[in-house]
């Protein structure tokens, strides 16, 4: 069985391309969603910290003392 293999990149670029129109746009509305929640509340100067502080994605064995303070 000959499977052809000549379209994959293209297939492979289109459904990146599409899920970066969906993904992006989504991405940014939610960073505006959060960040003016953090003015609402007064808290707008430490909206990035926070941000900062939460991206536990790249380090998920590290646990800070703040982030049981609430």
């Amino acid at each position: 069985m000959a499977v052809n293999l000549g379209a994959a990149p293209a297939l492979i670029t289109a459904i990146l391309g599409r899920a970066s129109l969906y993904w992006a746009p989504a991405a940014w509305l939610v960073w505006l969603l959060v960040a003016n929640c953090y003015a609402l509340v007064g808290h707008k100067a430490q909206f990035r910290s926070d941000f900062r502080g939460s991206l536990w994605l790249a380090r998920s064995y590290t646990w800070r003392p703040r982030d049981f303070s609430q």
